[in-house]
């Protein structure tokens, strides 16, 4: 699934046609600083044109633009690039990307574009991209959500297995900001409580990268905002 998310930056701080379905997708920001402008939730903007979205305005001075982006892992090559370019066609400033561990960063960072992942199936698989002509590293590194092995009958890769990718980076205005990019393990029989540890450590590294600028999290939870799953206190510490 796709979701876009437009927030204003305050002073500089010291298609859901081939997209995987039934899963939560949480965009959450850390610290102040932050204002922001209504989202297009998940496969709003998109029609059903090949590589197409609905055009959003341009945005405004001071806005940027963050898009997430869970792409169905097993498509075919073809398939996968037109819903990348539907990912990349509004532009956005950040990009963070679920389940292309294998997929050719050419496409998922095209020219004006740079991307940050460790190469690796459970560590490539949560990619993060941003505009260059606005955006420069200063920092990434990639962290480990949950680490538990183990697969169910027929399952291809271990769920328990999970990474996040993440950069800090200074745009020509002088903010610095940093992104997160995440998916967290499924429950399962196998997995059962890797959601509240992989909260936990995403947190810890959220605080983190606090100290330099304000902090994006964004990514597929695999968790529904209801009364059930949602981890609303431990989110909230």
């Amino acid at each position: 699934g796709q979701s876009t998310l437009a927030l204003r930056l305050g002073r500089p701080h010291a298609r859901r046609r081939r997209f995987a379905v039934g899963l939560g997708v949480l965009t959450s920001v850390v610290l102040a600083g932050l204002t922001f402008s209504p989202p297009a939730t998940a496969g709003s903007g998109l029609t059903d044109g090949e590589g197409a979205a609905l055009p959003l305005p341009p945005a405004a001075p001071g806005v940027i633009r963050i898009t997430q982006a869970n792409l169905l892992s097993g498509q075919p090559a073809a398939e996968f690039q037109d819903d990348a370019a539907t990912v990349l066609s509004n532009q956005p400033d950040f990009i963070t990307y679920n389940e292309v561990p294998y997929r050719h960063d050419i496409f998922l960072a095209p020219p004006g574009y740079a991307l940050w992942r460790t190469p690796g199936q459970y560590t490539g698989a949560t990619p993060v991209a941003w505009r260059t002509d606005k955006w420069t590293a200063v920092n990434q590194g990639t962290t480990t959500v949950s680490y538990k092995e183990g697969k169910l009958p027929g399952q291809k890769v271990e769920w328990g297995i999970r990474y996040a990718n993440w950069v800090t980076l200074q745009g020509v205005d002088g903010h610095v900001i940093s992104v997160i990019s995440a998916h967290l393990a499924p429950e399962t029989e196998i997995t059962m409580g890797l959601q509240e540890v992989g909260v936990t450590n995403l947190g810890i590294l959220a605080n983190q990268l606090a100290a330099v600028g304000p902090v994006l999290l964004a990514g597929d939870m695999n968790f529904h905002y209801g009364p059930v799953q949602y981890p609303r206190a431990l989110l909230a510490s």
